[in-house]
């Protein structure tokens, strides 16, 4: 799927997996990733949401959840556009992927980099 698969079977197959029993944090998150390259970031997001319900201490799932809540991955993603409300609760999950991963300095750059695009700096 992420290397130029078919994303509707993928979503498909991830789909069914859900339907048969298959419950799984990595299923929802791999879900949430075909609805956000098809184009649906609302449905996305309420797949990264369930990813972090199954597996709380996931960093990689609240990560995602804050991009897909902000459309947000670094300097380079441009303006910030999100709601403030949005903004704060993608804050909270940039910061505990930092903390839930602390050697991953990509989360520990993201949750900086938006903390200070936050700020207008």
């Amino acid at each position: 799927m992420f290397s130029g698969g078919d994303l509707k079977q993928a979503r498909a197959d991830l789909e069914a997996a859900l339907a048969g029993g298959y419950v799984t944090p990595d299923v929802h998150w791999a879900l949430g990733y075909t609805r956000l390259l098809g184009g649906d970031g609302k449905e996305a997001v309420l797949e990264f949401r369930k990813s972090v319900e199954l597996d709380p201490l996931d960093a990689v799932y609240r990560a995602d959840l804050a991009w897909g809540l902000t459309g947000w991955w670094g300097p380079d993603s441009g303006e910030l556009r999100a709601p403030k409300e949005v903004q704060d609760e993608a804050l909270l999950l940039f910061g505990l992927a930092a903390e839930l991963d602390p050697e991953n300095d990509e989360f520990a750059e993201l949750a900086r980099g938006f903390a200070e695009i936050r700020a207008g700096k």
